[in-house]
C-alpha cells in the first residue's frame, strides 16, 4: 500500500465526513478525459486545505446554532 493510500485510509477512519468528501473528489468523473484540459478544473487535493475548509464550515454551523439558542 502506498504512502498516500495509507494516509487516506487513516483520514477516512478518523473523520467519516472527510472520507465522504475525499471519495467524492477522487471518484469525480466530470472531466472530458483529456488531462491537458481537465487539470485546470481539478480541485486542490491538499489534505490540509480540505481539513481547514471542513473546520471552518463546522465553526460557522456552530455559530449559527449558538445564535439560534
Amino acid at each position: 500500500m502506498s504512502s498516500l493510500n495509507r494516509k487516506l485510509n487513516e483520514l477516512r477512519q478518523r473523520d467519516p465526513e472527510l472520507a465522504g468528501i475525499l471519495d467524492e473528489l477522487l471518484n469525480d468523473k466530470g472531466g472530458r478525459g483529456d488531462y491537458t484540459v481537465d487539470r485546470y478544473n481539478l480541485p486542490d487535493l491538499d489534505v490540509d486545505t480540505i481539513l481547514l475548509e471542513i473546520q471552518k464550515a463546522r465553526e460557522a454551523e456552530q455559530k449559527k446554532s449558538d445564535a439560534a439558542d
